[in-house]
């Protein structure tokens, strides 16, 4: 019981200390976030992933429908692999498809479920996070279910 007020005590003497450390580091705080949210660059940033994404998807939809073509053409596709990139190259190792696969979901069974059974999967997906979330094994065992 004594131990108990004596603990209480040193509470009360060393909480106004550490609430005036808080607020001597408040002002340090406060000009971290304003660096990390200057408008400038969170535009910057929106504009530059927003090009990038329809960039991508513009490209992904030029190779889906005129990707034989393109080739033919000699014009760059992203179904080439490794040419002109060193392919012949005897110490190069490349780590199997079903390895990543595997090894995703090894880290997070919902985002490899989601990449294997796409869109149309979204049920299982939400079953397999709502069993991840609350334990992980469950999730896990239902991911591989469907992966392998």
């Amino acid at each position: 019981m004594v131990d108990a007020i004596i603990s209480m005590a040193l509470l009360a003497v060393k909480l106004p200390i550490f609430m005036a450390d808080i607020f001597m580091m408040l002002p340090k705080l406060i000009s971290l976030f304003a660096i990390f949210t200057d408008p400038g660059k969170v535009i910057k940033d929106i504009f530059h992933g927003l090009f990038t994404g329809i960039y991508m998807v513009f490209e992904a939809t030029l190779d889906m429908v005129f990707g034989d073509m393109r080739r033919a053409l000699g014009g760059e596709t992203a179904q080439g692999g490794n040419e002109g990139r060193g392919a012949s190259d005897d110490n190069a190792k490349c780590m199997p498809s079903s390895m990543v696969k595997l090894l995703l979901m090894v880290l997070c069974p919902p985002l490899a479920l989601m990449l294997d059974v796409g869109i149309g999967g979204l049920l299982y997906v939400i079953i397999c996070s709502l069993l991840t979330y609350f334990f992980y094994f469950p999730g896990l065992i239902y991911a591989s279910l469907y992966i392998m």
